[in-house]
């Protein structure tokens, strides 16, 4: 999967590169999900000889649930700053939950909603007429994007001719560290919409007081290590009735979909890689201090080989872009999807994927510190938290593909086309909470095309996701 590539320094796509404006040729097989609960694991350590070739968890000890009634919910646009201590008193969960399936205070619990994603996604959500549940550590900020959520919501109803719901937006100021104050507040929504990273951090706690909540959980990982610690919360998810769905964004949501579909087009191939190439746009502070802290960690690429991650060289295959990037090399980088390359659809008597290679294309494939750091410090000390509509109007990612047989054989490629990066995060994530909230998530560990198929990518993103394919 990796041939040797040249050390040579790889340039930044050309500043007047733009995307083909129609895809060549369009496939648009179905397929229905396979929900999967995973094993369990002592902690987020990678493990050999698994089944299927993943990393296997046991499931952690149960978290002290809380007792205490859920906290005061702030509305109307009151705030208060707070960062309260980490809760030291242990208590139960009443004997009686709610189900999943019961109509919540609330359809969406947001952690994380003044961040730069969670803002586009709570805006977009308040538009939509859901009931919304804010949360953070920082009442003021909190309040600054209930007000401009609730301004949203207002505009989308005049538009649509009906009368703005009373209360649809509210506050509510926690820290994670506060396990009383975050389960309280999960038991109140039908579904919790993480976005606030580091996931490796947080992931964890939202995730396992969502399964003891019976409440769907939804994140935006990038980071493979968070999407292994909510594996390890399958087993207890499924029993719940709870859905697990980390990396519900980009790059994995594309390159999932991907996956999936070259899988079913290509039924006997057993290998995947797929690269993905940013064109033009800009990175929030918070992905670029992510990706800063990644490279100066000195994090290891991962490839699925043979059914499990090992380390790799880190030097991709180089991949067709399409026109007008063509060949480009690039570099392997660790994403969520070899944790969840278990749920690619494999239909009864023909191999699952046992290989899975996920590789980045442009500026950030270059292994060169002195070329790459200086612009994400650039990208995370920059006085605006992302790019504008402007920047992201004009930005677009290219992911490439192709899939292999068990001798190596390249059986066909494929081309997947999709907007801004932060936009098509928000557009999927908003689909995926449309599902929820009508009763189509499916329980347990999920991937995005496990629980709703390889057809996700295009309800979400309409006409701007375009997909080519061609054999050999």
């Amino acid at each position: 999967l990796c041939p040797p590539l040249s050390r040579g320094r790889t340039p930044p796509p050309p500043a007047g590169a733009s995307l083909p404006t129609a895809a060549t040729g369009t496939d648009r097989p179905r397929h229905r999900g396979h929900p999967h609960a995973s094993d369990a694991a002592a902690r987020p350590a990678l493990t050999n000889g698994s089944a299927n070739g993943i990393a296997r968890l046991k499931a952690p000890p149960p978290r002290p649930p809380p007792s205490a009634p859920p906290p005061d919910l702030l509305r109307g646009g009151r705030s208060r700053a707070c960062d309260p201590p980490p809760s030291s008193k242990p208590s139960s969960l009443p004997s009686s939950l709610p189900s999943s399936a019961s109509r919540r205070e609330f359809d969406l619990l947001l952690y994380g909603a003044y961040g730069f994603t969670g803002r586009l996604v709570a805006e977009a959500a308040a538009r939509r007429g859901w009931r919304l549940l804010l949360c953070g550590r920082d009442g003021a900020k909190l309040a600054e994007v209930a007000r401009i959520v609730t301004d949203a919501a207002a505009a989308a109803a005049r538009e649509e001719g009906r009368a703005a719901a009373e209360g649809a937006v509210a506050l509510s100021c926690f820290s994670l560290r506060d396990t009383q104050a975050l389960h309280g507040a999960l038991r109140r929504a039908e579904c919790v919409l993480h976005l606030a990273g580091p996931y490796e951090e947080t992931a964890s706690a939202v995730a396992s007081g969502a399964v003891l909540a019976r409440t769907h959980y939804v994140d935006v990982s990038g980071e493979w290590r968070s999407v292994q610690a909510v594996q390890a919360l399958g087993d207890r998810a499924a029993a719940s009735g709870v859905m697990l769905l980390p990396a519900a964004g980009f790059d994995s949501v594309p390159t999932d979909a991907l996956a999936a579909r070259l899988k079913l087009r290509w039924a006997a191939s057993t290998a995947v890689v797929v690269g993905v190439l940013p064109v033009r746009g800009a990175l929030s502070r918070g992905t670029a201090r992510v990706l800063l802290r990644a490279r100066r960690a000195g994090e290891t690429p991962l490839a699925l080989v043979g059914g499990e991650v090992q380390p790799c060289s880190g030097v991709g295959p180089s991949l067709d872009f399409g026109a007008p990037h063509g060949a480009l090399p690039t570099a392997v980088t660790a994403l969520p999807d070899l944790i969840t390359a278990s749920l690619l659809p494999s239909r009864a008597g023909e191999p699952r994927v046992s290989s899975l290679l996920i590789t980045q294309a442009g500026w950030l494939a270059s292994a060169r510190p002195h070329e790459v750091e200086p612009l994400l410090e650039r990208f995370a000390a920059a006085s605006a938290t992302g790019p504008d509509e402007r920047v992201r109007m004009a930005a677009a990612a290219v992911c490439s593909g192709e899939a292999r047989d068990a001798a190596g054989g390249l059986l066909g490629r494929g081309l997947l086309r999709v907007p801004d990066p932060y936009d098509t995060t928000v557009l999927c994530v908003v689909e995926i909470a449309s599902r929820v909230l009508s009763g189509s998530a499916p329980p347990g560990f999920q991937s995005p095309s496990s629980a709703f198929g390889d057809m996700l990518l295009d309800a979400a993103l309409g006409d701007r996701c375009q997909w080519t394919f061609s054999d050999r």
